[in-house]
């Protein structure tokens, strides 16, 4: 399923061996782009409009 994702969205999702600031600031922009992928303004229009 992780890969059917990956491909889907092009989202890349790695495990850190470290955890330092630049992984820190990786995994931020990761959420980032996750949050506005869930919050998509056209997602939940699509999704209410897809309800009965």
């Amino acid at each position: 399923m992780t890969g059917q994702f990956i491909n889907r969205t092009g989202v890349v999702l790695r495990p850190h061996a470290e955890f330092k600031k630049a992984d820190l600031e990786t995994r931020q922009a990761l959420y980032f782009g996750l949050a506005k992928r869930v919050w998509s303004p056209t997602l939940i229009q699509s999704t209410l409009e897809d309800t009965p």
